[in-house]
């Protein structure tokens, strides 16, 4: 579905907003930087891209993306960027997630310098990024930012070892060979899992904390209690939570999107969860909330119904406040994933981040974008 929205009128050349005109243009641009290609952008990269960048509630034209236009009339650099609402302090102020920066060819290159001279220049309360590369991560430092290690890394628990390597052959083996392949490989990958789970000895149960199924709604409702431990936290109340979660389910790569709350026996809520998952194969954690002192309830108990699910791995973003509850679970390890960058021109924000009083990650983040692991 192409966004259409009315912006005044701009300068032609330059730094300016991105317009619904530009999105074709910055979508082949996108596949040319991201997917190694020249082709040009199809209909369903258009169409997400247009709503990407302009379907959200919050977005005015001060918060979304940013582009280049060369003297030729031709974008030659775009940032995308997405606004979000964050609580800071109590106090709600526009934050914008930064995605992909591109750029093409020389004159490119001048426009990308445009793009972080502009950003520079600018006011902002909160910029942030979790899929950085090293060289973004410099350039950070000159917008008053920094690199949050903990949440630049991935963990990773495995559960089924022989089932999750079949899993990843079937990107590589297509068509009927490769289906017969991984066909006749099922039994001998399930008969060395049962080998493995055997010698780990048997999966820990989550005697107290039962998980149930709930919506979109349900969660964010729940989410918000579990947020104000942190000073500085996603606005999940406002109208951006219902579009950012539509969007996130049509990721159908990752799986499916679901919601889940875990309970005590008196119906006490003690966690909130959303995460992807594709039947006998990986779960992706999008975000795992919970009161202090329940962190390593929270993680056993999803942990131990991914596992029961049939699933053969669970990953998600590290998050600074659970890396102590998910280093103790077996079998688990950590990756770099992408340098979660921030900035902010606030002082007091900046501190609050540097301490481990802000969260961001899951459908605060780039994790749910087709952008990321699609087209």
């Amino acid at each position: 579905m192409r966004i259409e929205r009315d912006f005044p009128p701009v300068a032609k050349t330059g730094v300016r907003p991105m317009e619904p005109r530009d999105v074709e243009a910055v979508a082949t641009m996108f596949l040319s930087v991201f997917r190694g290609g020249k082709r040009r952008a199809c209909g369903d990269l258009v169409d997400y891209l247009s709503e990407f960048c302009f379907g959200s509630p919050v977005l005015n034209r001060d918060n979304g993306s940013i582009v280049y236009e060369a003297s030729d009339g031709r974008i030659r650099a775009a940032l995308i960027g997405v606004p979000m609402r964050f609580r800071v302090s109590g106090e709600s102020v526009a934050a914008r997630l930064l995605c992909s920066f591109m750029a093409d060819g020389q004159q490119g290159l001048r426009g990308a310098a445009a793009l972080h001279k502009h950003l520079r220049s600018s006011h902002y309360d909160l910029l942030f990024s979790d899929t950085a590369v090293p060289r973004s991560a410099r350039h950070w430092e000159a917008l008053k930012g920094g690199v949050l290690p903990v949440e630049s890394l991935e963990w990773r628990r495995v559960f089924r070892p022989s089932a999750h390597l079949l899993h990843r052959t079937r990107r590589r083996w297509s068509g009927p060979g490769g289906a017969v392949v991984r066909q006749v490989s099922r039994l001998p990958a399930a008969l060395a899992d049962g080998v493995f789970r055997r010698a780990a000895g048997p999966a820990r149960a989550a005697e107290t904390l039962s998980l149930r199924a709930v919506d979109a709604a349900a969660f964010a409702e729940a989410a918000h209690a579990f947020l104000k431990r942190f000073e500085v936290y996603p606005d999940w109340q406002c109208a951006e939570f219902g579009w950012i979660a539509t969007m996130a389910a049509r990721n159908h790569r990752r799986g499916q999107l679901s919601f889940a709350l875990a309970e005590t026996a008196a119906g006490g809520i003690k966690a909130a969860y959303a995460y992807y998952a594709k039947p006998e194969g990986p779960a992706w954690v999008l975000n795992l909330l919970c009161a202090p002192g329940d962190e390593a309830a929270a993680v056993e108990a999803l942990l131990v119904r991914l596992d029961a699910e049939g699933h053969t791995m669970a990953h998600g973003m590290a998050q600074q406040f659970l890396l102590a509850a998910l280093q103790v679970q077996p079998h688990m390890g950590f990756r770099h994933r992408g340098y979660f960058l921030y900035a902010s021109v606030d002082d007091g924000l900046r501190e609050a981040v540097e301490s481990g009083r802000f969260y961001a990650g899951g459908l605060a983040s780039e994790s749910w974008s087709r952008l990321v692991n699609d087209f």
